[in-house]
């Protein structure tokens, strides 16, 4: 089963919920809602995809294995890379200046990959 927590966003949730029906998985959307009901759904799970920031720390102090997934516009992508020379997206990686959280960034953000990840 696919716990999905969605921020309360309308628009969002209905893209969601279109792309995930096709899906040959059971699949729980928990939209917005209250924090409680976002850590429920933590403590449900065995693994987490998400975007860097907050997030990705909430997911930490759960204990909660994760990947961390970011996929911008090509421009933005080259300014991340070329420009700002961070070594890492996700907060938990940059506070600590080490890999503790997979990341899977720009290019390497296809499903293939995620799925091999996720395992």
């Amino acid at each position: 089963m696919t716990i999905i927590h969605v921020e309360p966003n309308e628009h969002v949730e209905n893209f969601i919920a279109g792309v995930v029906h096709r899906w040959h998985v059971p699949v729980v959307l928990i939209p917005g809602g209250t924090t409680h009901m976002r850590y429920d759904a933590f403590s449900a799970s065995k693994v987490a995809l998400c975007t860097f920031g907050t997030v990705a720390v909430e997911l930490q102090l759960a204990r909660l294995p994760c990947v961390v997934a970011y996929r911008a516009h090509i421009l933005t992508e080259w300014f991340i890379r070329y420009k700002a020379k961070i070594q890492y997206m996700s907060l938990p990686n940059i506070l600590l200046n080490s890999a503790i959280i997979l990341e899977a960034l720009f290019q390497s953000c296809e499903p293939a990959n995620l799925a091999l990840l996720l395992k």
